[in-house]
């Protein structure tokens, strides 16, 4: 079976990383064992994450350095 890809905050983030990896794992598990409902939750997981990640490691608009 083929993995999951990541989404691209994923790639963002080094230290979530890892944590995102692990969600795309076991949902890609749980969409071997056919159950598919549990591993939509667990896409749902993966993507809020990502997205956390990704927002948290960016200024919000305006802000500069120094």
């Amino acid at each position: 079976m083929m993995p999951l890809p990541l989404p691209p905050a994923a790639h963002a983030v080094p230290s979530e990383a890892s944590s995102l990896k692990l969600l795309a794992g076991i949902a890609d598990r749980l969409f071997a064992e056919n159950r598919r409902d549990e591993g939509l939750c667990v896409i749902d997981a993966l993507y809020l994450q990502a997205d956390a990640a990704f927002c948290g490691s960016r200024k919000p608009c305006g802000q500069e350095d120094g």
